[in-house]
């Protein structure tokens, strides 16, 4: 199976979120750091994974996500 690379966007007034999915082993990094430790609960994580594991594909894809929140404004 040929890898390929997926990628979206997502933004909400100053935030950016960029996601990048391709094939692989079910590793989730956001922001260059595994996404258990990102989130830090593990009722976070499970939210993260449900959607994966309905389709039974968990160690199916990798996901890189670059977050960037915006500047407050006052």
């Amino acid at each position: 199976m040929p890898i390929t690379t997926e990628n979206g966007t997502g933004r909400r007034k100053a935030a950016v979120a960029r996601v990048y999915l391709s094939s692989g082993k079910g590793k989730i990094k956001i922001n260059g750091r595994d996404f258990r430790e990102y989130l830090c609960r593990e009722s976070l994580a499970n939210v993260v994974l449900e959607p994966l594991d309905v389709i039974d594909k968990v160690d199916a894809y990798d996901f890189n996500i670059n977050v960037k929140i915006g500047r407050a404004h006052v």
